[in-house]
């Protein structure tokens, strides 16, 4: 694994205390596994598990502004998702898996 590839880290927190790491290679288990394990307590991804230009491309590939694809994926607003385009936020985890499952 060269040194520039992605680790997705899961931490499943109890109480707002850390408990328990795992760390994947793959975002889709990274992701199923947080799913899975989000029942013990607030799972939480590490790292961001789609990049700003997956988002706008996402968007671009639907043929839809910002203003339309906030609506459609139920962001507070166009700014939003500006913001997540420009790499200034990241998207809550839940959002984030719902984008990655809209690449498919």
């Amino acid at each position: 694994m060269s040194k520039d590839q992605k680790k997705f880290t899961v931490r499943i927190a109890t109480n707002g205390k850390r408990t328990k790491e795992w760390t994947f290679d793959a975002e889709q288990e990274a992701i199923d596994f947080a799913e899975k394990m989000a029942y013990i307590g607030d799972a939480q991804i590490d790292k961001a598990l789609i990049s700003p230009a997956e988002i706008a491309q996402i968007r671009a590939d639907l043929g839809m502004t910002q203003r339309e694809f906030s609506d459609h994926v139920g962001a507070k607003n166009h700014a939003t998702i500006h913001e997540w385009e420009n790499g200034k936020f990241v998207p809550r985890p839940d959002m984030q898996r719902k984008l990655i499952a809209m690449k498919k």
